[in-house]
């Protein structure tokens, strides 16, 4: 079958532009012809012009220019640190000048008042000084007999009445003198008043601290005021608690400041059974009949459920804080201690 001259054509077409045939064979190019320079006549060649040299790309040029930028930019940097610490001194002096102003105001304003009582007390003594004598002589019946009696009752009268003109302003000034002064005794008296009220609180709580000592600590542990005193209780309170991050004194004075009896007495205990594992010459000097150590105190054991439902009251305002403080420290001190039975989860 004879194939069609446009298919034919678009064949060659294909294979010339893809450089194959379409048996896979590749295609030969066509022959190229040489033309005879002979016939053509001889040109100038046309100049050629010179090339842009491109300009050198300067490296170390750039990098010093971005060095220099980098250097700029911490300079900023520094210049802003400085202004800002500046500016937070500034404003901490500041504070310290508004604060000695006001105490130097108060300060004015306190002699101030001192100035006006002292010279209220001046002017009062000046006037004092300066007051006549009431002094009065008796009519003499030469007198009485004279003037007769009506007419002494009336100049009684009237001079009366010329005097509490004068003396009832007097009488009011006095007053609000009295009332001034009365004043000024009592800011006398307040400082001595806050030393008493101090003292009194200082010997309440030193009694009251007394009494929790001797009822909840040597009712138990009869020999503690003697041992408290020894080197290794200063050295038990100085050791670090394993896993609590605080030492031993630190725990007891948390115990103290919310009067947890049964953690205090937990400490000591703890202290009782260390030096009864390293007992000393003096303990194993000491006849068993006459030992000192107060009663073991059997440790309680809690439970995370337990803990979970006091936490829930206290989130609840039902427990109060003190008492919530006071079971959360013993409860971690069991739980330090592998007293808590993990009945829930925490």
């Amino acid at each position: 079958m004879a194939i069609p001259s446009a298919v034919r054509r678009q064949r060659e077409k294909l294979e010339a532009e893809l450089g194959i045939k379409a048996d896979g064979t590749p295609v030969d190019p066509p022959p190229v012809e040489t033309p005879d320079l002979s016939l053509v006549p001889p040109t100038e060649a046309a100049p050629q012009p010179e090339p842009t040299a491109a300009p050198p790309a300067d490296a170390s040029a750039l990098q010093a220019r971005i060095d220099e930028l980098e250097h700029l930019l911490k300079t900023r940097d520094g210049q802003t640190s400085t202004s800002m610490r500046e500016a937070n001194e500034a404003r901490q002096r500041a504070e310290v000048m508004a604060s000695q102003v006001q105490a130097l105001e108060e300060g004015l304003a306190t002699l101030q008042k001192q100035l006006e009582t002292a010279e209220a007390r001046a002017t009062a003594k000046e006037a004092s000084a300066a007051f006549p004598s009431l002094d009065t002589e008796d009519l003499t019946p030469e007198e009485m007999n004279v003037f007769g009696k009506d007419s002494v009752g009336f100049v009684e009268k009237l001079t009366k009445k010329q005097l509490v003109g004068y003396f009832k302003p007097l009488l009011s000034k006095m007053e609000a003198m009295e009332k001034q002064l009365d004043r000024v005794r009592e800011l006398d008296k307040l400082p001595q008043l806050e030393k008493v009220v101090k003292e009194a609180e200082t010997e309440t709580q030193r009694v009251r601290e007394e009494e929790f000592f001797r009822k909840e600590i040597l009712a138990h542990f009869s020999d503690f005021e003697a041992v408290r005193n020894t080197q290794a209780w200063k050295d038990y309170l100085a050791a670090d608690i394993p896993g609590r991050g605080i030492k031993n004194h630190h725990l007891l004075n948390q115990y103290r400041l919310v009067n947890n009896a049964q953690g205090i007495r937990s400490l000591i205990q703890a202290h009782y059974d260390a030096i009864k594992a390293k007992p000393t010459l003096a303990s194993l000097a000491t006849p068993r009949g006459t030992s000192t150590e107060g009663s073991p105190v059997p440790k309680a054991r809690y439970k995370a459920s337990e803990y979970n439902a006091k936490l829930k009251d206290f989130l609840a305002r039902k427990t109060a804080k003190k008492d919530w403080d006071a079971f959360k420290s013993e409860f971690q001190t069991a739980f330090n201690e592998g007293r808590v039975d993990m009945d829930a989860r925490l």
